[in-house]
């Protein structure tokens, strides 16, 4: 809880996949409850996540990478 969980909370939240997050101090059963809630009654909570799927599943990171440093490479005229 101390770097990467807000941070991917967040992240989710801004993407429209998940509710805004609960900072720690504000933690309590009935606010877990209330977003638990929310993420099963929005629709929005159900389909964000399967149209972010789609769109990572279509990128090739690894294949834009590569692209760029073949051309890079060829721009220098020499490996890397």
């Amino acid at each position: 809880m101390l770097v990467d969980q807000p941070f991917w909370a967040d992240r989710l939240h801004r993407l429209g996949a998940a509710p805004h997050p609960l900072p720690l101090h504000e933690l309590t059963a009935d606010t877990l409850t209330d977003a638990l809630r929310s993420c099963l009654d929005r629709s929005t909570y159900r389909h964000r996540p399967t149209d972010l799927a789609r769109r990572i599943r279509a990128d090739d990171g690894a294949g834009d990478v590569l692209s760029l440093i073949t051309r890079l490479e060829g721009e220098r005229g020499q490996p890397f």
